[in-house]
Formats: C-alpha cells, structure tokens, sequence
C-alpha cells in the first residue's frame, strides 16, 4: 500500500510540472540564459524605496518582444495607509507600458515572468 502511495505522489508531482502538449510555460527569472532587462517604464516620479510611504508589487509576463502582457498583471502586494485600488490601479497602469530586453534562453528570446515593485510619494 505504501509503494502505491509513492508511485501516485510520484505521478502527481511530476504532472504538476509538466505542461500541457504543445504548450509551453513561460520561464522564471533564473531559469533563463539572461533574464528580461528592464529598458523603461512610463514617467513617475524618482522615490527613494526606503521611504516610499506607498509600495505595489506586481508579478507579470514579459513577453518575447519584451513588452508586457497586460493580462497576466497580477498583484503580489500593497503597502500603504489610503484607498489601495487607485495606487493599484496606478502601477498597473505603468506596468503596461514597461519595456524590456527579453529574456533569452538558448539564444533566442522567450517569455518570463518578473515581479517589480512600484513606489509612490502619495
């Protein structure tokens, strides 16, 4: 009974990681020859990230032309004491219109998936 618990673990875990046929996942920062190289984001103002009152951190797709994929902007976390959705809102906003060298693995360039923070004065 126990081989068979470890055989089905074994089963699970390696479906987990395997994606679908003819699908591919995209890469993480790490597992890439370079990872995507951030070129520039829409203006905001310069803050010091130590005593930004109001902190957004986003994981999103950067996809193989280095632009973002607007759809895949998800929120890791918001750090401040005001209405979360308009700074929210806000760095979605300007992440949309980042730029990057994409990441490239195996010399060309493929999609990976980064997290950036974004600070603002308030």
């Amino acid at each position: 009974m126990r081989a068979l618990g470890i055989c089905v673990l074994v089963a699970l875990v390696g479906c987990a990681q395997s994606p679908p046929p003819g699908e591919r996942r995209p890469a993480t920062v790490g597992t890439t020859d370079t990872g995507p190289v951030l070129l520039g984001c829409p203006y905001t103002e310069a803050i010091d990230p130590a005593t930004a009152p109001i902190k957004v951190t986003l994981r999103y797709r950067v996809q193989a032309d280095g632009s973002v994929d607007p759809s895949s902007i998800v929120v890791r976390s918001s750090h401040h004491m005001t209405d979360d959705r308009q700074w929210v809102e806000r760095a979605r906003e300007i992440a949309r219109g980042c730029t990057y060298d994409p990441a490239v693995e195996n010399g060309r360039p493929v999609e990976a998936v980064v997290r950036k923070r974004f600070n603002f004065a308030g």
